[in-house]
């Protein structure tokens, strides 16, 4: 069985080859944010690694992370991955990632979207710190023992559905659960692509009360270029019609709506997707696309 809250942490120490200026993202001889992906995904790697059976092994569908800080040549860098959520199946399995590096966190999730919020909003962290508060990005374990001392009054997640670490919170802490408010909404829609959510108030045993104003994320399943076409379209097929089973192990899966599944993608569209989606009807046939004259 995997357990939730199980952790696991890589370190290394950036060298030349591990640069942006090495690797092509950036310029500078920084750590390169591409490494700062790999070591993310190795912590998480081998933190389910110690559950699988020998030959099994595992694969990421989704990563949302910011690298927030450069990090020098010669300085350490950690990475730690939590598992946060497991589906009942146990095949699906969600982390928390964080990086740090000797000076302080270069790199999070969740911290991206609670900045980018914050600055909607009209501040920063500095307006926190002015006002004798401290933003903190500790593991999640940490979070809930320091929100139990009273030792921190908000948190902002970025995850799917309910959350272990809420679910207990909730039921030893008196907690309020805010909506995002309509202006910051939109204006978070047009820079950042996000989607309106409704928290339900059945979540965490009714204790959300009325439905909560949130934003969502929305993930793409990417594949080889060079994959069939006719491989993509049944992987598309299955993906769009049995939705319903494959919520069974993931509830974020009941949210797709296929006939939406081929817009506004940040990575071209497989033509084997590409068939499906119009022979479904959600696409226009080439043929019968709008003349521009």
């Amino acid at each position: 069985m995997i357990l939730i809250g199980t952790k696991c942490r890589l370190e290394q120490t950036v060298t030349d080859a591990l640069t942006a200026a090495n690797v092509g993202s950036g310029a500078l001889p920084v750590f390169g944010t591409p490494y700062m992906s790999a070591l993310m995904e190795n912590a998480a790697m081998t933190c389910l690694q110690s559950f699988l059976e020998e030959g099994q092994g595992s694969v990421g569908t989704h990563l949302d992370i910011s690298h927030d800080a450069p990090t020098p040549i010669g300085m350490k860098v950690w990475a730690e991955a939590e598992i946060t959520a497991v589906s009942e199946n146990g095949k699906m399995v969600d982390f928390a990632v964080k990086a740090w590096d000797e000076s302080g966190p270069i790199g999070s999730g969740t911290e991206v979207w609670a900045r980018w919020m914050l600055d909607m909003y009209g501040y920063s962290y500095k307006d926190i710190a002015s006002w004798g508060g401290k933003v903190i990005t500790n593991n999640w374990d940490d979070v809930a023992n320091m929100i139990k001392d009273g030792q921190v009054d908000v948190i902002t997640w970025l995850g799917p559905g309910e959350v272990w670490f809420l679910v207990e919170l909730s039921k030893d802490v008196g907690m309020s659960w805010i909506s995002v408010d309509e202006d910051v909404l939109t204006k978070m829609e047009e820079r950042y692509g996000v989607k309106r959510h409704v928290i339900p108030a059945s979540m965490y045993e009714g204790r959300v009360g009325e439905g909560v104003i949130s934003i969502a994320d929305s993930a793409e399943l990417l594949v080889r270029s060079d994959l069939p076409d006719d491989l993509v379209y049944r992987i598309t097929k299955a993906v769009s019609e049995r939705k319903g089973d494959i919520a069974i192990a993931n509830a974020g899966w009941a949210t797709l709506d296929p006939a939406k599944g081929w817009q506004d993608l940040a990575f071209p569209l497989h033509p084997g997707a590409a068939r499906y989606f119009r022979e479904a009807g959600f696409m226009l046939q080439p043929s019968a696309a709008p003349s521009k004259e």
